[in-house]
């Protein structure tokens, strides 16, 4: 087996891991913190306007489904996918999700923009 090339003494692919789940969880966790006070803004300063308390029950709420949602999909895989096929299709999933959202986002700012 040829000799494993490292960074520090670790794989190198586990630099772009590091990164990767570190972006993640700091855009997860930035998310969370912005979401109530955009929820609890008024509208007229560009929030949607609820009350505290609808605020942080749909906080709670998104908090629940991000942790919940890994059961299913985790019995689903091990049942009946198996790792290399769950792993292509989280990724195809994660993706399209990613890309279907960002071609939502464009969409509507030029809408609200009135340029096209």
């Amino acid at each position: 087996m040829p000799p494993m090339s490292t960074r520090f003494g670790h794989p190198r692919g586990l630099s772009t891991l590091f990164l990767t789940e570190f972006w993640e969880r700091f855009s997860y966790y930035g998310m969370r913190a912005l979401l109530v006070l955009f929820m609890t803004a008024p509208v007229s300063s560009g929030g949607l306007g609820f009350d505290t308390a609808t605020a942080a029950a749909i906080y709670g709420l998104y908090t629940a489904s991000a942790y919940l949602a890994a059961l299913p999909g985790g019995l689903l895989v091990d049942r009946l996918l198996g790792q290399r096929r769950g792993v292509m299709v989280g990724g195809i999933t994660s993706r399209s999700a990613t890309s279907r959202w960002r071609c939502r986002a464009k969409r509507r700012s030029t809408w609200r923009s009135g340029s096209s």
